[in-house]
């Protein structure tokens, strides 16, 4: 995710476009390499809950940037959409 911690001292809106589920993500910031690039079908019960949590995270973040008055965002949560971005 970009600098989530800078975004409360921009004073121009903002519109954030992250993917909680993108398979970039899941394999260099997770570690996970379970997805075969359109499904999660590989991945364990464990894996899954960590992706699970990793998009939980994003999701908070995002929608934080959102209250602000003119702020938004685009979060598409499927692995093979947002792969092919």
């Amino acid at each position: 995710m970009f600098a989530q911690y800078l975004y409360a001292f921009i004073k121009i809106p903002q519109f954030a476009i992250q993917s909680p589920y993108d398979v970039w993500s899941m394999s260099n910031i997770l570690g996970l390499y379970c997805h075969n690039g359109i499904s999660l079908a590989n991945c364990n019960d464990g894996q899954l809950k960590y992706i699970e949590a990793y998009h939980a995270n994003t999701s908070a973040v995002l929608k934080a940037i959102a209250k602000r008055q003119g702020n938004g965002y685009w979060a598409p949560s499927c692995a093979f959409h947002a792969n092919s971005l």
